[in-house]
């Protein structure tokens, strides 16, 4: 007679069970066939206090801390800033959107690129919010919301007053600098699946009177981005008018303004990255200057300054809510034109198609779609109606209203498809297509050698310019309608490219023609000249030959006056920054950013050049009226978001931060 002794029993108990049973196999469903796994979990939103590093984001503008607001769902996650005064950028105040990140595939996250959006009311004022709450944390199929509330207080950042003045306008004593007896709330709510957070601010008036004021939205992209407006299209003109009103087009509530929107769209380290604000205000316009862009809802820069009243009003002793939308997109103007349209019920058919040269696709090239609004000045007049971004397989998709339009689609280094740009009708809820096979780009490579006053000599960085006219020059916008980096080129450069230390540049596209090749390493080198012709589908090497002409021992070549993206004017990465360095032979820097301290010990290591170039903790005290301030060395404190600048506005308590008060 078989025994089970007790230490194998339990092994060997549920075998039994089992060919008792007939039902274990290895399918790991129970037996059952065909029965189908879990469903996934269900769609949600979820707002929560950032408790641990995980909570918060990552990115060269990541600016979060333990004890800010997280507002997340499936596609992308926000930070809301805790409440307090926080001196750097421009809202100065905590309860703003200050970091975001869009999600991969993975759950992962791609870079935050975002420095800070703040509500401006009445221009200079805004809110310094002295409480903010999870006044529901979703997670059960409803909206997520977060809301933030205190006084109106001042803008010290930035201040309107001071530049509309400085261009030789009048700005009226009614908004500069007052106080206002106001609560200001905003709440912050986000659904499942939505590729938008609602922001719905109400002013709350504590007088006795009605209360007139402008409405603006202070906007700094500030990252790897580029702004986007309608009409205008990409960078940052000083002043926009608005959209005239025979554009505006076709929506459910009748007709809706087009240029009621503006998109920061990324580039390089923040490919994939896009995001904007939308509003519901017509006759809007825009304002931009050093870096940030201004949003005048309903009214306009030169109605302002030619005395057009204030065009919201606050009830006595009532309130007045106003709705806006941060949207988060895939990296493109176009998705967040796409959200626009959804949200506001615009009527749109869709343009597709694919971007390919030589039969392969192309990647990141914009495809600019647009309307020729006076043909009669020189160059046209462009109405920049949107602007896409191919993806990894050279296809470009958007939604537009119907019309007739221009589409143009261009990629660096590539001819145009046409001298013409192709023209399409887009028809209510129809789709029409059209592709672009652009002409294939000729490639240079360079590699750089040094030759030291020493005798020595070998590879080393160097600035690097081609020198020629575009063979496919743009006559359009002066603000942008591709976006490109030969928008913001000298006239008569087509390229600039920066060597590292190991002397060899990539291959570079460049459009078939002739060129003047120039490299150069800062004045204490000789500069390389040859001339050159680039072929279709060619690479053409130069071999670039420099050598040190100036002894300069017991000197040193330094800038004490630089900014890089932490600045909020600057989209120029650290890494970037040091190349340029590197490519002009500066031994030594430091790193002014406007209202925040940073090191660059850590990218020098990155870059291993710390024996090419040295640096120190900078400050720039960055005031509106009384100049720019820099000190160095500085010590960097890594717990405070301005890395422990001086707060040069000085702190006042909440709603009393004006001149009245001091």
């Amino acid at each position: 007679m078989a025994t089970i002794s007790p230490l194998h029993g339990p092994v060997l108990a549920p075998l039994m069970l089992c060919l008792a049973l007939s039902a274990c196999d290895n399918n790991n469903n129970n037996g059952k066939e065909g029965v189908e796994p879990p469903p996934p979990p269900a769609p949600t939103a979820v707002a929560r206090e950032a408790t641990q590093p995980s909570d918060l984001l990552q990115g060269p503008l990541a600016r979060s801390t333990i004890g800010d607001f997280v507002l997340e769902n499936e596609l992308f996650r926000v930070i809301i800033q805790q409440p307090g005064r926080h001196w750097f950028a421009l809202g100065t105040y905590g309860g703003n959107i200050i970091d975001v990140a869009r999600k991969n595939a993975d759950g992962s996250f791609l870079p935050d690129h975002l420095e800070e959006f703040a509500v401006g009311i009445n221009i200079e004022n805004t809110a310094n919010y002295t409480e903010v709450t999870v006044t529901h944390p979703g997670a059960d199929g409803e909206q997520a919301q977060i809301c933030a509330r205190g006084p109106d207080d001042l803008i010290e950042y930035a201040n309107a007053s001071s530049k509309i003045r400085d261009f030789g306008f009048p700005f009226p004593a009614s908004a500069d600098d007052r106080d206002l007896p106001l609560e200001i709330e905003t709440c912050y709510s986000l659904g499942a699946n939505q590729s938008y957070v609602t922001m719905d601010t109400r002013l709350i008036n504590t007088g006795s009177e009605d209360l007139s004021v402008w409405w603006v939205e202070y906007l700094n992209g500030s990252g790897e981005v580029q702004a986007f407006q309608p009409e205008v299209g990409f960078n940052e003109p000083l002043f926009t008018a608005g959209c005239p009103a025979r554009t505006a087009v076709a929506c459910d509530d009748g007709e809706c303004d087009q240029c009621n929107y503006l998109a920061y769209t990324g580039h390089d380290g923040a490919t994939g990255v896009s995001y904007g604000l939308i509003h519901e205000v017509p006759d809007s316009a825009s304002f931009s200057t050093t870096g940030y862009n201004v949003l005048i809802l309903g009214n306009s820069l030169v109605k302002i300054v030619g005395g057009a009243p204030p065009n919201f009003t606050v009830p006595a002793n009532g309130d007045f809510s106003l709705r806006r939308y941060f949207a988060v997109g895939d990296g493109s103007a176009s998705s967040i034109a796409d959200i626009r349209n959804q949200l506001q019920g615009i009527h749109t058919g869709e343009l597709s198609g694919r971007v390919s040269s030589a039969g392969a696709p192309v990647a990141n090239a914009s495809v600019a779609v647009f309307q020729t609004s006076n043909p009669n000045t020189n160059p046209p007049t462009l109405f920049v109606a949107g602007n896409a971004t191919t993806d990894a397989d050279g296809d470009y998709r958007l939604s537009l209203p119907p019309g007739d339009y221009q589409v143009q689609a261009n990629a660096e280094g590539h001819l145009f498809a046409s001298d013409q740009p192709a023209s399409v009708s887009v028809v209510k809820d129809q789709t029409v297509e059209q592709d672009f096979a652009l002409p294939a780009p000729g490639y240079l490579q360079v590699s750089v050698m040094a030759a030291q006053l020493t005798g020595g000599a070998g590879p080393g960085p160097a600035k690097l310019q081609v020198l020629g006219f575009d063979p496919s020059p743009w006559q359009g916008n002066l603000a942008g309608v591709f976006g490109d980096d030969s928008n913001r080129l000298p006239y008569g450069v087509a390229l600039v490219e920066f060597i590292d230390r190991d002397g060899m540049s990539e291959p570079l596209a460049l459009e078939p023609g002739d060129y003047q090749v120039v490299v150069s390493r800062g004045p204490r080198y000789s500069v390389f000249r040859q001339l050159i012709s680039v072929g279709a589908g060619q690479t053409t090497r130069v071999d670039a030959q420099l050598a040190q002409v100036i002894a300069t021992d017991g000197f040193i070549f330094g800038d004490f006056h630089v900014h890089s993206i932490d600045s909020v004017d600057a989209e120029v990465t650290r890494a970037e920054r040091v190349a340029t360095y590197l490519a002009e032979g500066v031994d030594f820097f430091t790193p002014s950013d406007h209202d925040i301290r940073v090191d660059f010990t850590g990218t020098l290591n990155q870059m291993d050049v710390t024996d090419l170039i040295g640096t120190a903790p900078s400050s720039e005290a960055t005031t509106f009226d009384y100049g720019h301030f820099n000190s160095w060395p500085v010590t960097v404190d890594q717990d405070a978001i301005g890395g422990g600048m001086v707060d040069w506005g000085g702190a006042a308590a909440p709603g009393m931060d004006f001149p009245q008060y001091a």
